[in-house]
Parts: structure tokens; sequence; C-alpha cells
């Protein structure tokens, strides 16, 4: 899955909507009063998923209780009896990149799509 796929599958999980335009393409998303503004046209700025720890970090937090044991499980299953992402050794756990953590994201969700 490329990069640019990631970013609008997780952009599309976090509400988002990917629109075709004049220019190519947009991320669109309702305010708080239900009106749609482009990126960069509203408040919210539009994150930076791959490269991003923290937008990582807002995006975790749409996860229910199950799908962040499954999250959890693709990153760090220290039995090697999924498909991880990451080795056992701890220090693996806190030093993943915010790609490691958004292709654990999708994969958790079903939105991965094998190259």
């Amino acid at each position: 899955m490329n990069k640019e796929a990631q970013r609008i599958a997780i952009a599309e999980a976090c509400g988002w909507l990917f629109k075709p335009d004049e220019f190519g393409w947009s991320f669109v998303k309702p305010d708080k009063e239900g009106f749609w503004w482009k990126y960069g046209e509203g408040e919210e700025p539009f994150p930076d998923y791959l490269s991003d720890l923290n937008a990582m970090h807002d995006v975790e937090k749409r996860l229910t209780v199950d799908q962040k044991f499954l999250y959890y499980q693709i990153l760090f299953d220290p039995d090697n009896t999924c498909d991880t992402i990451l080795k056992t050794d701890h220090w693996h756990k806190i030093s993943a990149t915010a790609a490691q953590w958004a292709e654990a994201f999708l994969k958790t969700i079903g939105r991965w799509k094998a190259a």
C-alpha cells in the first residue's frame, strides 16, 4: 500500500472525505456547524499521519476496546502468533515510527491492502 493510499484511508477513517476537484483532489471535513471546508481553510490542519506520532495518537483514540487489543497485538505480539510489524523487544514498542502505527491502524480496521 503506497503512502498516498495510506494517508487517504486513515483520513477517511477520521472523518475526512477525499474529493476530486479542479486542482486534482482535496480533503474536506464538516466543521462543528456542519459546513464543509477544505484542508487548510478551517481550524484543523490536515495531519501528516505517516510522520507525526501525535497525529497517530489522535487516530488511535478512534479505536474500540476490541480494536485496541488487535492494534497492539499487531504491533507487539510477544509470541509472534500474528503478522507483527515490530519484534518482541520492548525497546521497539516505544520507538515505533508513525508509519508503523499507521500500518497497524489500517490492518486493525481492515483497510490495509498488500502491495
